[in-house]
């Protein structure tokens, strides 16, 4: 018996690390670049390097997103089969089994154990469905509303940065190569939102965010009624959709928040939390 869960959360684990080594490099190559601007001899070999360190990155985010798409698809049959008291195909099985390593087979390999992804205790069908739904949507939430926040705070910095040092530099001096100086620190500063795509995750974000906003509203009014499994379904499939083509939540964001939302969540049950 493979404990599929666990697989799962590997799966994610190495898709972050991938894109944390990323990003790390995306800064690398922003450092070699200020550096061979700044500096007063700088090496012949610096675009190489950048060269190198861009193709990398590019490389370590295929497999990073790679690897995201693999535990995207397993989780949502997960989490669907977990709502509505099914099992994974076998022909599911055999694929998932097939592409890991023996190493890996044999560290999961344990007796079977219940599932205990979500709080939820309801029997399974479309109202547990509906409930584990809107558990999933409601972290979601709350991780996706954090990552805005920190994006737009390290915008919001380095533009003010920016501002800040062209006002002194305007104020301040009336020599043409200081000034110049700062427009090129300026300039390397505002480059670091292009090249981390800050804005463009900030949007991500916030558009999962709006997602899981709307998938909460939609569950909190069927979960008081009848509930179809057509309409499970489809809130699931909206809501799946949404977060395979967000950027991923950091881990580290997790172990920040997780005590503080667990205890949220357990408090108020799935209520207006």
């Amino acid at each position: 018996m493979i404990d599929l869960r666990e697989i799962n959360k590997r799966q994610f684990v190495m898709a972050k690390r991938f894109w944390a080594v990323s990003s790390i490099m995306k800064l690398l190559v922003f450092a070699v670049g200020a550096w061979a601007t700044f500096a007063v001899h700088s090496s012949i070999y610096a675009p190489q390097v950048m060269l190198l360190l861009a193709i990398a990155s590019e490389g370590l985010h295929v497999v990073s997103d790679t690897k995201k798409s693999a535990a995207e698809t397993l989780l949502r049959s997960l989490d669907i089969c977990r709502s509505f008291g099914r099992d994974i195909s076998e022909a599911d099985k055999r694929d998932l089994l097939a592409d890991l390593p023996r190493e890996l087979r044999k560290r999961f390999a344990m007796q079977p154990r219940a599932d205990v992804y979500f709080s939820s205790e309801m029997s399974p069908g479309p109202h547990a469905a509906i409930q584990n739904l809107l558990e999933s949507a409601w972290y979601t939430r709350r991780q996706a509303s954090a990552m805005v926040t920190l994006n737009l705070a390290v915008i919001a910095l380095l533009l003010s940065l920016s501002i800040f040092a062209l006002i002194l530099a305007v104020r301040g001096t009336s020599s043409l190569p200081i000034q110049e100086q700062v427009i090129k620190h300026v300039t390397a500063w505002l480059m670091l939102l292009v090249s981390l795509g800050l804005i463009r995750n900030a949007w991500s974000y916030f558009r999962l965010f709006l997602r899981s906003q709307r998938t909460e509203s939609a569950c909190r009014h069927l979960v008081g009624g009848d509930v179809s499994e057509a309409d499970a379904l489809r809130q699931w499939y909206e809501y799946q959709v949404a977060r395979a083509g967000a950027p991923m939540l950091p881990a580290w964001l997790w172990k920040l928040m997780r005590t503080g939302l667990d205890e949220s969540w357990q408090h108020a049950k799935g209520g207006s939390a």
